[in-house]
Parts: structure tokens; C-alpha cells; sequence
């Protein structure tokens, strides 16, 4: 799975580096592995028009889904984007328009294989690289390392470690509707 740096998201977020990646894994549901084979070059070309980057595209058999790593910048016009304040707020957003543009696109090559919003799920991991411990709020709406987070709640992070972002439905359809969400807070 793609990782993010915190000492990454730290100097994009002091104004050191003019330029952050954070990686993810989407999934998207789809009804079994006929249909994620014989559509899955189809929905990399859209997808590689709304992410930066789309990679590693493979079935997981778990869940009947499709899943790409994809790269997610701060560009607004991409499905979904990322912003992030000086205080350490990481916020995901979601461009509804670039949702249905892409299931336009989807429903010329065959009206079948279109994408709902409660359809995409996704997964980020995030290495603490500092030297340092840190404490990290998530928002509310996620599981971090399997654990629920259905509030905002100060957890500690060791030096060196990593953990695991899961969004919820919850989480994913508030960002589905209001168009943008923060996911946690980091206070260095």
C-alpha cells in the first residue's frame, strides 16, 4: 500500500516544500471478477483523467472490488483533492462534477458501468517519519488501525510508526454532500 510522510504533509504545511502527494488506495465496487476484467482498462483511463496518478490497478475478491493506488493532490478539479491548513487540518475534498463527468464518459462505452458516490471507498497509510512523537486528532467518521474514530479524539503517534486510515461510509458520504471533510489534525 502507498505511504504519506508526516515530515512530507510538516513541510508542505510550514511552506518548505511547495508540493505534497498523498497516496491512497480507492476501491470501487463492482459486481464480480467478469466485470471487473472486462471493464477494469475502461475505468483505469477515466480514473487516470480525475487522479494525478492511477497504479497498481488488481481485484480484491474480499468485497467483489476494483482497486488503484492513486495519487490525490491539492488540484480542486481532480475527483478528489486534499487541502491542508498551517495548523495541520487535512481536509479531503470531492468534486461531484468530476463524478459524473466521469460516469458520462463510463455510460458511452457501455451504459452498465457507471460509479455512485456510495460505491468508492478509500485507504490512505501514514508513516511518522519524524524524529519525534506526535499527536493527531482524527475528525471523526474513520477507522484508524481497525479502531473506530466516530468523533474528534487526540491519539499519540511513536516516532517511526505508521498507521492506517480507513474512511467510513459515514465519513464518505458527508464528503459526498458538502463537497469537502477534514479527516484529522495533526498537532506538531
Amino acid at each position: 500500500m502507498p505511504e504519506v510522510y508526516i515530515s512530507a504533509i510538516y513541510d508542505f504545511a510550514t511552506g518548505q516544500a511547495d508540493k505534497l502527494s498523498v497516496w491512497a488506495t480507492l476501491k470501487i465496487s463492482v459486481s464480480d471478477r467478469d466485470s471487473h476484467d472486462d471493464y477494469a482498462d475502461e475505468i483505469t483511463e477515466i480514473l487516470s483523467k480525475r487522479f494525478e496518478t492511477t497504479e497498481n490497478v488488481r481485484y480484491d475478491s474480499d468485497g467483489t472490488y476494483y482497486v488503484a493506488d492513486v495519487e490525490i493532490t491539492t488540484d480542486t478539479s481532480k475527483l478528489i483533492s486534499f487541502s491542508l491548513k498551517q495548523d495541520g487540518t487535512f481536509t479531503i475534498n470531492f468534486n461531484k462534477e468530476e463524478l459524473k463527468a466521469a460516469n458520462e464518459e463510463s455510460a458511452a462505452v457501455n451504459s452498465n458501468n457507471t460509479v455512485s458516490e456510495n460505491e468508492i471507498t478509500f485507504t490512505i497509510l501514514v508513516v511518522n517519519d519524524l524524529k519525534k512523537n506526535i499527536v493527531i486528532e482524527p475528525q471523526g467518521g474513520i477507522y484508524i488501525d481497525k479502531v473506530p474514530y466516530p468523533f474528534p479524539e487526540k491519539m499519540n503517534v511513536k516516532s517511526r510508526s505508521r498507521f492506517t486510515v480507513v474512511v467510513t461510509d459515514l465519513f464518505r458520504d458527508y464528503l459526498v454532500q458538502k463537497g469537502s471533510a477534514p479527516l484529522f489534525k495533526i498537532y506538531w
